[in-house]
């Protein structure tokens, strides 16, 4: 459930208004009725008057279908998540909106995951192939986003059994092309992969993971930062216990927006001032 409320951020790239207000009401007061209401009441209102596509129709129908997640009324996400997705995804090659593919993606990510929290893992398997084309017409085919939804992907297939398409696999293998070429964030899910083991060796395989997840963190990959610091200061995932050095990542991955860096940081507060 967390990383569907945490997608909700990824409404400001839609420019949604009325989601950050709905928002804020949830955290406040939850009328939950009067607040699903309204926004319902203004995407009727925005259907008639600037249609179905426009952008501020689908900037609410995507806030409706946040909000639903919000509460766990699945059912109700899955369908305005799914519409969005429908939507972006035909003004993908009509040109008629710049960010279309990369808006696609975040809609259908959010479909994604209901679909795996709900059990839906034939749909979610049917959902990444359409995903995956979405992903290749984005700006940046190994954007944070889209490496997101990647590794999503990977462990729905690891996790079901299921066999991954010639497509995933022709987009893993580029991934790790991408590393090899100096790519941090793609370094950092290779490094991942190599852990987990069944995608680019059969078992896990964890000196190419650290290989590959120090060279994301020397690189400046924030959440490599924040993996490897953490490893250093704790001692564990292969790394010797240095607290002095583990810190300083952190701190550098705190520096750069890193949420679990952050996190990390304001729960270890009194230690970290120990260490000054």
């Amino acid at each position: 459930m967390k990383n569907l409320v945490k997608a909700a951020a990824l409404a400001v790239l839609f420019g949604t208004a009325a989601f950050c207000g709905a928002a804020e009401t949830i955290t406040q007061k939850p009328d939950l009725n009067k607040i699903e209401q309204k926004i319902k009441s203004d995407l009727q209102q925005s259907i008639q008057k600037n249609g179905p596509k426009h952008k501020e129709t689908n900037d609410l129908r995507f806030s409706l279908a946040i909000f639903y997640a919000q509460i766990e009324r699945f059912g109700e996400a899955e369908k305005y998540f799914r519409e969005t997705f429908d939507i972006m995804k035909s003004l993908i090659d009509r040109k008629s909106q710049e960010n279309a593919p990369e808006l696609a993606v975040i809609a259908g990510s959010a479909l994604f995951q209901v679909y795996q929290l709900t059990g839906q893992l034939d749909k979610a398997a049917a959902l990444a192939e359409e995903l995956l084309m979405c992903c290749k017409k984005t700006a940046e085919p190994f954007s944070q986003e889209n490496l997101k939804f990647y590794g999503q992907y990977v462990s729905l297939f690891k996790n079901s059994g299921k066999t991954m398409s010639e497509n995933a696999m022709n987009l893993l293998n580029s991934l790790k092309a991408a590393a090899e070429n100096g790519s941090a964030p793609a370094q950092f899910y290779v490094a991942l992969w190599y852990s987990a083991g069944g995608i680019y060796a059969p078992a896990p395989d964890e000196p190419r993971s650290l290989e590959y997840l120090k060279k994301s963190a020397d690189a400046g990959y924030p959440t490599a930062q924040w993996f490897v610091g953490t490893a250093l200061v704790n001692g564990q995932a292969g790394f010797p216990r240095n607290e002095k050095a583990g810190l300083e990542l952190i701190n550098k991955a705190a520096e750069q927006g890193e949420e679990n860096a952050i996190r990390w940081l304001q729960e270890n507060i009194f230690q970290t001032e120990n260490k000054d």
